[in-house]
């Protein structure tokens, strides 16, 4: 069996990254009702990757079904996943330049021959 990933700017790429944003909402939705009623249970969240389905503890929701149920609009859900991809591109960034060049020419110490 070929397991097969969606390219980067495929539909179902952006698909995903809508239930993962309808995921990262629902658990902080969860969050501050725990804030507020300390017994209030925080859920498991999931988002089933073949079938683009959310799974709130044991029940299978589809995106649309998952924010009907929950109250969160879409666009709610558009908003967390542009600020949600700002983030992890400026993150990205910043771990690109923390990078040194290579000098190409020195050996390293454990690797140089020894005389």
């Amino acid at each position: 069996m070929d397991i097969f990933w969606p390219s980067v700017n495929s539909p179902e790429r952006a698909d995903f990254d809508m239930a993962q944003a309808l995921k990262r909402l629902l658990i902080a939705k969860m969050r501050a009702k725990k804030l507020e009623d300390p017994t209030y249970a925080v859920l498991f969240v999931l988002v089933d990757k073949t079938t683009l389905r959310i799974r709130v503890d044991k029940t299978y929701y589809t995106i649309e079904e998952a924010s009907i149920r929950f109250g969160i609009s879409v666009d709610e859900i558009l908003s967390e996943k542009a600020r949600y991809h700002a983030l992890v591109t400026t993150n990205s960034e910043k771990r690109k330049s923390n990078k040194r060049n290579g000098d190409m020419n020195e050996v390293p110490a454990n690797k140089a021959p020894k005389l």
